[in-house]
This record gives structure tokens, C-alpha cells and sequence, in this order.
């Protein structure tokens, strides 16, 4: 036999041993072998690689990691592949030509929920995906979220197939378990396990199946998912299926938006009940684009829950936050003496300090608001039950809830569920409203902007328990810039600009309060340089930036040289300063999908500009009074007393407007973005 070939021969075997070993040796000198672990006999180690059979010292050997046996080990190449859903995915799949938008492609997807088991739901997971580009490669990378105190996961395989036919394992050594929230021991709970297939380059498929038990049942833990059967790569196929005992298919619901493109099938086999919905088409890539409405509102959904009502939830909810330590006497006091409800709220917003944890990630159930003041640190439930309980005190009729907000698409009112809502806030009975203490940035008759407009489940409400939160008006949602400027004949420009905002559009402002000197004077002076790049800051100041009862306000000074441009010695050209007003996120012709904003806006701005003395006006912009359904802009410019007065004023009055609407708030911002572009021309007397 040829000793090339013979060698060839050597090596492959030597590779497809290898894959179904796979074990890792961990050396201290900082070196990392694959091969298998053959014995740990007293200090001695016995590790056989590719190349030998080595005996290390223990001393020499930090760990050996050992693969785990997965489904498929014994598969190395492409020819040995017998699974029927991964051969006709490879089958039947697309070439980058196919779709020429998409960075990869989900060729089939399958999600299994296994509820025979009481309190018990099994989640099975396999996806086939093909990395059609470069930029798809990041498909590869995968994670399996979990509880750690309720769950189980397990990777049951993750197979790359490459161009070439070759079939890549799972190493454990590249698998890493991490707790999400491990600096934050009393919000641990949500973990993941994390790891990337082998060799994602374009053309190869990734096959990844995944097993979670999950320990659910119950109003406060419920079984629940939403399931979108589109995402932002195509998908060619998906399918759902439920697995229950036909003597309990009564205690769980299903609600599906098929936007025209799934099935639903009911079979039943040995007295359990097999529930299937799948696409009838394949599904094309969503297309993001600004102003983007959630996925959930226009995509073919899925939702699987427990029967429940929403007034059974509302009461369960409300005696398991009545079963929870009562409000520390030290701090009823302090409610009754702050006294109102604007008081209390600036207290538990400036008190405690708020956790980026969402409340899905560790528990519906808060924690007692005695434990929550004294660690000065918690999420938007704990601050929100504090808040709550604290007016509760105060003798201020109220009651907790829960909030879906707006991102997270529609609300499934046919299927109830406590895990339906992924916000809280506190309604206040007189006047009725609804209420937020969980941002430091926000005053506290205004919810943050995805919350506006919202459905909300009120706790301990038989009639009606769900709710909308109140949207602020425009004006209580608008930013304010007002500017003095004064224009000498060199051209230099003399400016003075003050920005305000209300609501949600002041929190850019509030989010200076923390700064230090040094850091605000460079954070301004980064603006005044967008005003103009020669800008030079001078003066500044601000109100108190900490302080909800009153809007923030941050003023600043400025001096621009040679900010007018003369053309000879008879025309002087410049353009009106401090507005940033932009059309990049209105620079396609048309759209796909509806528009979709956080909340309302009425953004003004006013201003005086000083003329030179021996110059007068010679052109001025246009005015600009534009009206449609969506929005409406007017912007004017007038001379007076040897000086130009602006004002203008940009008002949205709704959340969400069709597609057909795009037009109007193209043109509307356009025009808007033209004014501090347009040339005010002056002329010497």
C-alpha cells in the first residue's frame, strides 16, 4: 500500500476516534490536548492524544474534562447520517443564491412540550440551521436558559455538517454553565448553558437539540410560552407540538395567530393527546426597520398556557403578596410623614438603587419591602411592592399590578397568565392611574414610554381586574430647546442654549445627575461641538438634575468664531443654531410594517438671533405649517427690531399609525430637518 495513503488512512481513523472521545486534558503549562482518559492510578496520569499514549504527573495536570455521550457520536461523516428530519433538511436545502438577504436560514425548527407528568413540563428543542454568509456565522453560538432551582437542561447533541461531509461533535470543554445574576445573590436564579457549534463557515448546517425539565404549575410559576413562528432569517420549517394525557387536556389552552400560514392537527395515540401546529409556508425574513412594531403583532404566534381567569389570577396574585412580611413600623411612619403620593415616590426612586433584572428572570413574587429598602438595591417589582406598600401606609387607596408592556406585542386575552406581564407598577385608585417608582429618572405621574397605553392586571380585583395605563399627553412628553444668540459682523456667534424636558423625553437630561464636574463639562462640551465644531463652551449650568418634583434643565454658553460665512463685503450667510434635527431614520421610500413609538411627543423650540448692526435681512426660509392624521410641524422665522425670532413645534399624537402613514412622517420629518439647513442671508445697509 502507498504510504501516503496508508498515512491518509491513519489520520482519518485517528480523527473519527477522536470525535467520538473527545476528552480534554488541561495541562499547567498552559497546554490543551483532545483524546481519552485511560486512568488516574496514584500521582500518574494516562491520556491517550492522537499522537501517543503520555503518562503526566498529576502535579503536571490541572483537570481532565470528559465528553459526555450525546446522541449521534458515532456519526462522522455525512454518509452515515440516518436521522430523517436532519436528511431531508439537507435534502431539500436552499444555496445563498435562494435568498440573497439572509445570513442563514433555519431549514427546520421543532419545539416539543412533554406534559405528562404533573407539575412537570419537558421542553424539547431541535433546530436546523444553514449558514448561507460570513455574517450568519453568528448562528452558531447558542444558549439554553434554565432555573437552577426548578430546572434541568441537557444538551442532547450539536452537530455541524460541513461543505466537505464532514460531521462535528459538541466538546464539553467548550460547554459553559453560567449563573446570569451571580453578582447579585438575592436575584440568582436564571442561568444558561453557552457554546458554539464547530466550524460555522457558509454552507455548513448546524443541528442542535437541547432537553429542559422544567418544574412549573400553579398561578405564581405557570406553564406559558409565546411562541413567534417567524424571526428576523427565514425559516423553511416549524412546528409545535404538545404532548398531554387526554384525561387532563382540559387543564391547559392554546391561542394561535396564524396570519394565514399555520396548521393545527389533533391526534391521539395510547390515551395521550398530540397537539401540532406547523407552517404551511416557508416564512421570509423580517426586515427591522425604525420606529419597528414588536414581532408578536404581525407574525404568526403561538401561545400554550394553563386554564386560568383573570379574576382567579388577579386573587391568587393578591394572597401571595398579602402572605409576604408586612411593611416595617419604622417605615409606615415614614410614609405617614412624607404624606403624599409624589413624596413617597421620590423617596423609593432616590432611595433604592434599581437591578436590570426582569422579574421573568427570577420570580413573580417580590421580596418583603423591608428587605428591599434595607439593601438600597432592587428590580422594578421589589421598588414598585415598596412603593406600594408605603402608600398603602400613607392611607392612599391603592392596589399592586402588573403591566405587559407594549413591546412585548399584544395581549392573549383568551389564554391568563401571570407570565403574560413582564412589568409592575401601582394603581392609585383616586383619580385612577397608574404609577411607577422603579426609575430615578422619571417624575412620578409618568410611566416609562413602552408602559403608556399598556394592559395591566390589577392584584385583588374580582370585576374587571384588567386595565390600560394611562398615556401621557404630548405636552407632558416633549423636549424644549430655547437659544440666544447674538451674531457680530466678523461673523462670530454669541450663543446661549437651554434644553428642558418633560417625561420621558427629560430623562437624557436627568441621566447627568450622576456626573461628576468634570465628566458633565465634557459631556457638554462634546455637544456644543455638535452644535458647530469650532465651538468653544464656556458657562454652563443646570437645575437639580436628582430632583423629580420639577423638570430638568441644563443651560450652557458658548461662542462660535467665523460661524457666519460673507460672501464679499455686502452678504452675510449662516443658518439658525441649536437644532438637531435629523431624517436617517426616515430614508427609505416606503415600509413594510406599521409604525410604532414608546409614547407621544410635542418637542418645541424657540429663539432669538441679534443682527449685526448695519446688516438687514435679505432672504429668510419659508414658513412651514404641515398637518396629517399622525403628526403635525410648523416652524416660522421672523425679523423684529434688528433681530430674528423662531419658534417652531413638532407634535405626534398617537402610539401606533398603519404602514400607509409612513409617508406623512417621512415628509414631516424631512421638512423638519431642512430648517436648520436653509440659509438666512443678511445684507449691508
Amino acid at each position: 500500500m502507498n504510504k501516503h495513503i496508508r498515512n491518509t488512512i491513519v489520520t482519518v481513523l485517528s480523527t473519527i476516534c477522536l470525535c467520538s472521545w473527545s476528552d480534554t486534558l488541561y495541562r499547567r503549562d498552559g497546554e490543551q490536548q483532545s483524546g481519552r482518559l485511560i486512568e488516574i492510578r496514584g500521582n500518574k496520569v494516562m491520556f491517550e492524544s492522537m499522537a501517543e499514549v503520555q503518562e503526566l504527573a498529576t502535579s503536571d495536570v490541572i483537570k481532565v474534562q470528559l465528553q459526555r455521550e450525546r446522541q449521534f457520536d458515532d456519526v462522522a461523516t455525512v454518509d452515515e447520517i440516518t436521522d430523517l428530519a436532519l436528511k431531508a433538511a439537507l435534502d431539500s436545502q436552499p444555496s445563498p443564491e435562494d435568498l440573497p438577504a439572509a445570513g442563514s436560514v433555519t431549514l427546520f425548527r421543532r419545539h416539543t412540550f412533554d406534559l405528562s407528568t404533573p407539575g412537570v413540563v419537558l421542553e424539547t428543542v431541535r433546530t436546523i440551521e444553514k449558514v448561507l454568509r460570513q455574517r450568519g456565522e453568528d448562528t452558531a453560538s447558542k444558549s439554553v436558559w434554565y432555573f437552577e432551582d426548578t430546572d434541568t437542561p441537557k444538551i442532547d447533541f450539536a452537530l455541524t455538517v460541513t461543505p466537505d461531509g464532514r460531521v462535528l461533535h459538541l466538546d464539553d470543554a467548550a460547554l459553559k454553565n453560567e449563573s446570569i445574576y451571580a453578582r447579585l445573590p438575592m436575584y440568582r436564579r436564571l442561568a444558561r448553558y453557552r457554546f458554539a457549534c464547530k466550524e460555522p463557515r457558509p454552507g455548513s448546517v448546524l443541528d442542535v437539540q437541547y432537553t429542559v425539565e422544567r418544574g412549573r404549575g400553579g398561578p405564581l410559576e405557570p406553564f406559558y410560552v409565546e411562541l413567534a413562528l417567524r424571526d428576523d432569517q427565514p425559516i423553511l420549517r416549524s412546528e409545535v407540538v404538545v404532548v398531554v394525557p387526554e384525561n387532563r387536556e382540559r387543564e391547559g389552552s392554546a391561542h394561535l395567530e396564524d396570519r394565514g400560514a399555520v396548521a393545527a392537527a389533533r391526534t391521539v395515540h395510547d390515551g395521550l393527546v398530540h397537539l401540532q401546529w406547523g407552517l404551511t409556508q416557508p416564512q421570509r425574513g423580517i426586515v427591522p426597520e425604525p420606529f419597528m412594531p414588536p414581532k408578536q403583532s404581525f407574525v404568526p404566534t403561538l401561545a400554550l398556557g394553563e386554564t386560568a381567569s383573570w379574576p382567579a389570577l388577579s386573587e391568587a396574585y393578591a394572597k401571595a403578596l398579602d402572605a409576604l412580611e408586612p411593611l416595617p413600623e419604622e417605615l409606615a411612619v415614614k410614609a405617614r410623614e412624607l404624606g403624599s403620593e409624589q413624596g413617597i415616590h421620590s423617596f423609593v426612586a432616590r432611595r433604592v438603587r434599581a437591578v436590570a433584572v426582569p422579574h421573568r428572570h427570577y420570580g413573580i413574587v417580590p421580596h418583603p419591602p423591608g428587605e428591599t429598602l434595607e439593601r438600597a438595591m432592587a428590580n422594578e417589582l421589589d421598588k414598585n411592592f415598596l412603593y406600594f406598600k408605603m402608600l398603602e401606609a400613607a392611607r392612599i387607596s391603592c392596589r399592586f399590578a402588573l403591566v405587559r408592556d407594549r413591546d412585548q406585542g399584544p395581549l392573549c386575552n383568551d389564554l391568563p397568565s401571570l407570565r403574560a406581564f413582564n412589568r409592575s407598577a401601582v394603581f392609585v385608585e383616586k383619580p385612577p392611574h397608574f404609577t411607577s417608582a422603579a426609575s430615578d429618572v422619571l417624575p412620578f405621574d409618568t410611566l416609562p414610554g413602552a408602559m403608556q397605553g399598556a394592559p395591566a392586571l390589577i392584584a385583588g380585583i374580582e370585576a374587571d381586574p384588567l386595565r390600560t395605563t394611562n398615556t401621557a399627553a404630548p405636552e407632558d412628553e416633549g423636549d424644549r430647546t430655547a437659544f440666544e444668540a447674538t451674531l457680530a459682523a466678523d461673523g462670530a456667534l454669541e450663543l446661549r442654549m437651554t434644553f428642558s424636558g418633560q417625561g420621558n423625553a427629560g430623562t437624557w437630561l436627568r441621566g447627568m445627575k450622576d456626573y461628576d464636574a468634570q465628566r458633565l463639562r465634557s459631556y457638554l462640551e462634546q455637544l456644543a461641538a455638535y452644535v458647530h465644531p469650532s465651538a468653544v463652551l464656556g458657562e454652563y449650568e443646570t437645575t437639580d438634575l436628582a430632583d423629580l418634583t420639577q423638570a430638568p434643565e441644563v443651560t450652557l454658553e458658548c461662542r462660535i468664531p467665523e460661524y457666519a460665512v460673507t460672501a464679499g463685503d455686502e452678504l452675510m450667510l449662516f443658518t439658525l443654531p441649536g437644532l438637531f434635527y435629523t431624517a436617517r431614520d426616515v430614508g427609505r421610500p416606503s415600509r413594510q410594517h406599521n409604525l410604532h413609538w414608546e409614547y407621544l411627543a410635542c418637542n418645541t423650540a424657540s429663539g432669538t438671533i441679534r443682527l449685526p448692526d448695519g446688516f438687514r435681512v435679505y432672504a429668510l426660509p419659508q414658513d412651514v405649517d404641515f398637518r396629517s392624521p399622525t403628526v403635525r410641524y410648523a416652524a416660522s422665522l421672523r425679523e423684529k427690531d434688528s433681530a430674528l425670532l423662531f419658534e417652531d413645534r413638532f407634535e405626534r399624537n398617537t402610539l401606533e399609525a398603519p404602514a400607509d402613514a409612513y409617508a406623512d412622517f417621512k415628509a414631516s420629518q424631512e421638512i423638519r430637518a431642512n430648517i436648520p439647513r436653509q440659509r438666512i442671508i443678511l445684507m449691508r445697509e
